[in-house]
């Protein structure tokens, strides 16, 4: 699907092992993914402390202050749930992920197959100075692995939209697959 002009706006693709871990937390690729050959997987110790367990400084700075939300897919290697610990996607204002601006709590992990999506609402502009996105951990837990692609801005089109004919009564829903500016790839199931 074409748009217009874009409704989104890419913070990081998590394509590749472009991330920097923070030790003992290390980094590699998986080939669950939506788009590409692999996605970035964050491979977390039982010995991982708490704080910032990984981060990706971005290209250039990003002005974020027309979105609301932000979407993303993810998964792990076990099912997850978040009580003992927690993890928080933040966007930062600095290079290093260490000035927090904006952040967003993880919910737990349901499924080991593939990777499923979750957008998270702030209810207020994000920030105009993004300069790195990262991963911070509260808490205590074993070690697992947490997988990441396709982190973008939205406000109300977002992966987790479904598309389809608003003027058939039997028209089929199509999950979004990835969004990548004014283009919009639906994924094959229904």
């Amino acid at each position: 699907v074409q748009l217009a002009a874009p409704l989104t706006q890419i913070i990081d693709s998590c394509i590749g092992n472009t991330w920097t871990a923070v030790s003992p937390t290390t980094l590699s690729t998986n080939t669950t993914r939506k788009k590409g050959s692999n996605c970035q997987q964050i491979n977390i110790a039982s010995t991982t402390g708490t704080g910032k367990i990984a981060y990706k400084t971005l290209a250039s700075t990003l002005d974020l202050s027309s979105f609301q939300n932000i979407s993303l897919f993810f998964g792990g290697s076990d099912l997850i749930k978040f009580i003992t610990s927690k993890f928080r996607v933040c966007l930062c204002s600095d290079s290093l992920g260490d000035s927090i601006v904006d952040s967003f709590y993880l919910d737990d992990i349901v499924s080991t197959y593939g990777l499923s999506v979750q957008t998270y609402k702030k209810g207020a502009p994000l920030s105009s100075t993004i300069n790195s996105v990262a991963i911070y951990r509260e808490g205590s837990a074993v070690s697992f692995t947490i997988r990441l692609q396709a982190i973008i801005a939205c406000n109300s089109l977002a992966l987790d939209s479904l598309i389809g004919k608003s003027d058939a009564l039997n028209t089929a829903w199509y999950p979004v697959k990835y969004i990548d500016g004014t283009t919009v790839e639906l994924d094959s199931a229904t």
